[in-house]
């Protein structure tokens, strides 16, 4: 019985071994997998304020947003710190003063949509095809 438990104790230890390493790779990949999320940014608050009052000859501002961003690409306005329109709210918040007895003004802000444009193309074999003047 010696012979066996001897020979059992060295398939054993192999088998503890296989398994550890199993664990130590599986546990390697698990940690490969997580990620830190990256630092929140911080951006100081828009204000137009410093900018001084527009006065207008109304009572009341009723101001009109007309413009809906489609969240798709290649509009990216969606992922700025501050989105055009609510730098545009901020502006007509921060400026525009109803100084008047009568009437009313509705100014309809149309904050610009933002595109992703990729960077610009030049020099290569496409271009010196398409372009032989060009090319050197």
């Amino acid at each position: 019985m010696t012979g066996k438990s001897c020979e059992l104790g060295a398939n054993g230890r192999r088998g503890r071994r296989a398994s550890a390493l199993l664990g130590l790779v599986l546990g390697l990949v698990a940690l490969a997998g997580c990620e830190t999320p990256p630092p929140e940014s911080r951006f100081p608050e828009m204000t137009f304020a410093h900018l001084g009052p527009i006065r207008l000859d109304v009572a009341e501002i009723e101001v009109i947003e007309t413009y809906r961003s489609p969240l798709a690409p290649p509009n990216v306005e969606h992922l700025a710190p501050t989105r055009p329109a609510e730098a545009v709210r901020r502006w007509a918040a921060d400026r525009l003063r109803a100084e008047g007895r009568g009437g009313g003004a509705q100014p309809d802000l149309r904050p610009p949509g933002t595109i992703q444009n990729g960077p610009e193309k030049t020099g290569g074999l496409v271009c010196a095809l398409a372009n032989p003047e060009r090319s050197p």
